[in-house]
C-alpha cells in the first residue's frame, strides 16, 4: 500500500558542498562535512520526515543538470516579510514579491544558487475570505515589493502561477 505521507524531497544541485552550506544557512542547521562524500546530502536528521536531500549525481556520469523551474517544495514561516529579507541576505536568486493567492495564505517564490525554484509560505488561521466580487481587487502596494536578487540563470516559466 502507498502511504499519503511524503517521505522525502530531492533537490538536484551542481555543487553539493556549496548547496549544503547554502541550505544549511537557510534552515539554520550545521553542515555535517563527513556526509558530503556520498554524492548526496540530507539536511535533516534520519528520523525526521520528510527528508530534504540535495543530490549532485556525483555517481551518475550521464546525468545532465537542469534547475527546477517550478517550486519543488514550500517551507513554512510565521513571518514572511522577515524571512524574505533573510533570503535576500543569503543571496537567494529572483526573490519574488509577497503574494496572497488565497485568504490566510501568503507566499514568496525564490530560487536557490543553482536556479531551483522554491517557495516560502505563511499561513494565518482564521483569515476571513473576501466577499465575492466581479472585479479582481488591486494588489496591496505593501505586498508587492520589486523582485530582488541576482537574475542570472534560467528564466522562470512565465505561465507558472507562483512566479
Amino acid at each position: 500500500m502507498i502511504s499519503s505521507v511524503v517521505d522525502g524531497v530531492f533537490i538536484h544541485v551542481r555543487d553539493l558542498r556549496q548547496a549544503a552550506e547554502w541550505y544549511a544557512a537557510l534552515l539554520g542547521k550545521p553542515v555535517k562535512a563527513d556526509e558530503l562524500e556520498r554524492g548526496y546530502y540530507t539536511l535533516n536528521d534520519p528520523d525526521q520526515r520528510p527528508w530534504i536531500t540535495l543530490d549532485a549525481h556525483q555517481n551518475d556520469e550521464s546525468f545532465q543538470f537542469a534547475p527546477a523551474p517550478h517550486p519543488v517544495l514550500s517551507l513554512a514561516t510565521d513571518d514572511l516579510k522577515r524571512a524574505r529579507a533573510r533570503l535576500v541576505q543569503l543571496g537567494a536568486r529572483r526573490v519574488g514579491p509577497v503574494r496572497q493567492p488565497h485568504p490566510g495564505l501568503s507566499c514568496v517564490t525564490f530560487h536557490d544558487p543553482d536556479g531551483n525554484a522554491l517557495m516560502l509560505i505563511e499561513r494565518r488561521l482564521g483569515a476571513a475570505a473576501p466577499a465575492p466580487s466581479a472585479e479582481k481587487p488591486a494588489p496591496s502596494p505593501e505586498l508587492e515589493p520589486e523582485p530582488v536578487g541576482p537574475d542570472e540563470g534560467p528564466e522562470p516559466d512565465s505561465s507558472a502561477p507562483w512566479d
